[in-house]
């Protein structure tokens, strides 16, 4: 109570309601210049672990060391762009960053991924994240024709994974499936309505754990990697989630 009658008596503020507005305005205040502080000090200790390339105008992400095995500095002259028999770089078709050596007619095409990890013939090297234009090494991985083709954002008529509509006898009906390594597909069928696709979904990433390739095909949930939400999928009678269609009572006088 003294603290009160203090600010009371030196503030000439005749309200309390406003003695109290003043005590939780500070406060706001107090908190936001400590998020500053701790934004300022994160800022100083993060580190920038890579270098980008201006491809065709789009920004290609490299480790420090491959930037420099393909661009030349300029230290030393004659000045080149690029090292080696490296001539230029450009985006393929398909959106992947390509190294070009040799001009002319007797030119060489590598991709940058395949550059960075220094794949050899035959084998394949996949995007973890599925972005073609970063190509930093942890980001890269060689993998086996199957998980590449795992881990492809296909794109389809509900924007989630492994999950598409169908019309069947005049219905329509929402299906998650998965294609397990040995040839056979997981498939669940639901009436169509969007909390079934929902569950479609939940659905195709339950067979995907079940098959153990979480690591390569991405889940619409990743939460469902970890504990304990993975063993409730596991556990879970997804049917028994499912909504029923709502069935409309016919008119008077139909059959």
């Amino acid at each position: 109570m003294e603290g009160h009658i203090y600010i009371y008596q030196k503030s000439n503020i005749k309200n309390k309601n406003d003695i109290l507005k003043i005590k939780n305005f500070l406060c706001v205040a107090l908190w936001l210049k400590i998020k500053c502080i701790i934004s300022e000090a994160k800022m100083e200790t993060r580190k920038i672990d890579y270098l980008m390339f201006k491809i065709g105008g789009q920004l290609v992400k490299v480790d420090p060391d491959i930037y420099y095995k393909i661009r030349n500095p300029g230290h030393e002259l004659p000045y080149k762009k690029y090292n080696g028999d490296i001539s230029s770089l450009r985006i393929s078709t398909a959106g992947y960053p390509v190294i070009v050596y040799g001009k002319g007619k007797a030119i060489k095409l590598v991709t940058l991924s395949r550059f960075v990890m220094g794949a050899k013939k035959g084998e394949i090297v996949d995007h973890v994240f599925g972005d073609p234009l970063d190509n930093r090494r942890k980001h890269l991985r060689i993998v086996t024709a199957r998980q590449n083709a795992l881990n492809k954002r296909c794109k389809n008529n509900t924007g989630l994974v492994g999950v598409c509509v169908r019309r069947t006898r005049g219905k329509y009906y929402c299906i998650g499936q998965f294609l397990r390594s040995d040839g056979k597909k997981d498939t669940f069928h639901l009436p169509d309505c969007p909390h079934n696709r929902i569950i479609a979904a939940f659905a195709r990433d339950k067979f995907v754990l079940q098959a153990g390739d979480e690591e390569y095909a991405p889940l619409n949930f990743p939460c469902f990697k970890s504990e304990p939400f993975r063993t409730f999928l596991l556990e879970e009678d997804l049917r028994a989630l499912a909504k029923k269609p709502i069935r409309r009572p016919q008119a008077a006088g139909a059959k």
